[in-house]
């Protein structure tokens, strides 16, 4: 799943339930909030906001995308990247270097 954005004004769990709650009602989404290992999200950036309103959730994990590796993301149900533009380019100059 892509989501353009999320953005907490301060890390609470209780504004991360309600993103985990809506996200829930999407189909194939629907065991997020009750599966263990249910989801990775792959942030752009590191946010300590994110990191620390999930931090409550042991079945959500939160990982920078460029630090993201084959094994995080099978061991998950669910991979949820944030800002696809943004982490993808990250992905795509972290490739190219490892090229040269």
């Amino acid at each position: 799943m892509f989501l353009d954005t999320i953005k907490f004004p301060a890390p609470k769990a209780k504004d991360a339930k309600i993103v985990v709650d809506s996200l829930s009602k999407v189909s194939g989404f629907e065991k997020l909030s009750s599966r263990k290992n249910a989801a990775i999200i792959a942030t752009p950036n590191k946010d300590t906001t994110i990191e620390k309103s999930f931090n409550n959730f042991g079945n959500i994990a939160i990982e920078e995308f460029r630090n993201i590796n084959p094994v995080s993301i099978l061991s998950h149900k669910c991979l949820i990247i944030v800002d696809p533009e943004n982490s993808f380019k990250t992905f795509e100059s972290k490739a190219k270097a490892n090229q040269s």
